[in-house]
């Protein structure tokens, strides 16, 4: 019986493992696909950035 909890908990573990595995190259794939549409789009993103530290700085000196 104990043998039988060990070998679930080992089951478990390596399923989560996998899963793991599976979210984090998903996240590194779509920060690649994030990367290259910037690299594409060098004004976009210079726009997108400004927008992003002016809103920020804005927040920032109101608060």
């Amino acid at each position: 019986m104990f043998s039988h909890i060990i070998i679930e908990k080992g089951t478990y573990l390596s399923r989560w493992n996998l899963f793991g595995r599976k979210l984090i190259s998903q996240a590194f794939n779509f920060s690649t696909l994030v990367s290259r549409v910037l690299l594409k789009n060098m004004t976009l993103s210079c726009i997108f950035i400004k927008i992003l530290i002016n809103f920020f700085f804005h927040h920032r000196h109101c608060s």
